[in-house]
């Protein structure tokens, strides 16, 4: 469409205030991906024309998901933690979210149904042998309690034999074989916590319209703390006993489980006033809140082939397939498939990156330091960086082995210092005034989409720079067409020499300042 140029008087203006101290949202650094991931991103973007943070974030989930069982990263011999990763994209409601994630989700999808299929046979026929050995184990203690109650000596020696019976069938259990199971999109506490001990050992928390999450059973007030808290626990590694006692629990070792939500914005608020942030939560997340494409989506056809995307899918198939390092030295000798996954140190390079990395946001986590204001997601950036590294190299070498290189740790470094800088920018916005939070959309409205619209064929901001107002209910951002919401908009903008009022009659008008203009132009 044409921009129509406005002709502005020569009359003294201010400087427009700075509404956000923020900026906007950086370029994604997709460069930093390995092969064939970066290809694979630019190739889908160039048709499906989502946000490039949202398509980014759907290709590192997936990476996240399949390298996840297969190696833990060092930061020192005391610091070693999973390879797992969170993430967060909030995104309204029509940025084919589900087609990203679709795309980028292939393989994950192909691999498990075809490992069911070929699993299921095993997995009935231990079913059937478990619900046999616990049917005897059944009958072994009513027998048990009737003998107990007769006073003789035969009884007595009953009793000895079946306890003896006992003893032996719960100290020989027959375990399950579970299907694979990769994502989950919500559960309660107790069913997720439940379904991720005796389930597949690795697996994610994936859902493209995380409403369902937020909003679901499992983030009721009274069960939100204990739901966070568990992801927390899966993120961190750690090992979880539960000792509820009126649902079926199993202890949680040996897990490794990755997340990736996307949810509307508004959203984000209501998972922050639920406690989020307070326990810790957000702070594991690498969050993106991308300027929305909609509106320059035009039609294309779709290419014949995706030779990139292929290459990606083969590449997360190919440590999908490979050995889970299964710990066989318990008593379960493996049965339980707990993970325990081999150690990938740093090399000396990449420690001088990471300390490096470290360092800086240390410093910057301090009071009035720059981020001050996100301490808790920058005390967690430096090992999400390491995290990240470790998944570019699992996935570009094919496995796990060798010390992590120090140009993984840069690209590490790079794609969580993107997040970081996210996380800023959101919660800055999060913490300021409705009044203020319209503005800058209006500011933003006023200064780059009006001055290209028309209204009745003419445009819809003059060759004064001055547009109707009610063309800004009409027309504007949809939280300034609410009329009490408009002028409270209007009023910080005139406060901060962003426009003026220039009634003409009845008519409420608003001039726009032409170095705004000139500034967006830029």
């Amino acid at each position: 469409m044409a921009v129509h140029h406005v002709e502005m008087p020569a009359e003294e203006w201010p400087e427009p205030a700075d509404l956000s101290s923020t900026g906007d949202c950086e370029p994604y650094p997709v460069d930093a991906f390995p092969e064939p991931a970066r290809s694979a991103i630019w190739e889908y973007q160039s048709f499906g024309r989502q946000p490039m943070p949202m398509v980014a974030s759907s290709a590192l989930g997936q990476m996240a998901l399949a390298a996840q069982p297969l190696a833990n990263v060092a930061r020192n011999r005391h610091l070693v933690s999973p390879i797992s990763l969170n993430l967060m994209v909030l995104a309204e409601s029509g940025e084919r979210k589900s087609a990203a994630d679709k795309q980028f989700g292939r393989a994950v999808r192909y691999w498990q149904d075809t490992e069911r299929d070929a699993r299921n046979p095993e997995h009935l026929r231990s079913l059937a042998m478990s619900k046999a050995h616990q049917a005897r184990v059944d009958s072994v203690r009513k027998k048990l309690t009737a003998e107990a109650a007769k006073d003789s000596a035969e009884a007595d020696a009953e009793c000895t034999r079946l306890e003896r019976r006992l003893v032996d069938l719960q100290q020989n259990p027959v375990y399950v074989r579970p299907l694979p199971v990769l994502t989950y999109e919500d559960a309660t506490p107790a069913a997720l916590q439940y379904a991720i001990a005796t389930g597949w050992p690795s697996c994610g928390l994936f859902s493209d319209e995380a409403g369902a999450f937020v909003g679901s059973h499992g983030m009721g007030e009274d069960t939100a703390t204990s739901l966070l808290a568990l992801l927390n626990i899966v993120w961190d590694g750690r090992s979880y006993n539960p000792t509820r006692k009126q649902a079926a629990t199993a202890e949680l070792r040996g897990r490794r489980v990755s997340a990736f939500l996307m949810m509307q914005p508004d959203l984000f608020p209501k998972l922050i006033e639920r406690g989020a942030r307070n326990i810790g939560f957000v702070a594991r997340f690498l969050l993106a809140r991308p300027a929305s494409t909609m509106g320059t989506r035009l039609y294309v056809e779709p290419p014949a082939d995706w030779p990139e995307l292929d290459a990606f899918d083969a590449a997360i198939l190919r440590l999908l397939e490979r050995d889970l390092p299964i710990d066989q030295t318990g008593p379960d000798q493996g049965h339980l498939m707990r993970l325990a996954p081999p150690v990938m140190q740093l090399s000396e390079r990449a420690k001088r990156v990471f300390v490096e990395y470290h360092d800086s946001g240390e410093r910057a986590i301090g009071e009035f330091g720059e981020l001050a204001n996100v301490r808790d997601v920058a005390s967690k950036s430096a090992e999400n960086a390491c995290r990240i590294a470790a998944v570019f190299q699992v996935f570009e070498q094919g496995g796990a082995g060798g010390e992590i290189e120090e140009r993984h740790m840069a690209s590490g470094v790079r794609v969580a210092q993107w997040h970081l800088a996210e996380a800023r920018r959101i919660f800055f916005d999060i913490d300021a005034p409705q009044d203020i939070v319209d503005a800058r959309e209006l500011s933003r409205w006023l200064s780059t989409r009006a001055p290209e619209m028309t209204a009745k064929g003419a445009p819809l901001v003059d060759a004064a720079g001055e547009i109707p107002v009610r063309e800004i209910s009409r027309l504007g951002p949809n939280p300034t067409r609410d009329q009490q919401r408009r002028d409270s908009a209007i009023a910080v903008l005139e406060d901060a020499g962003h426009l003026r009022r220039c009634d003409s009659g009845k008519q409420k008008r608003v001039k726009i300042n032409p170095k705004l203009l000139k500034r967006k132009a830029s």
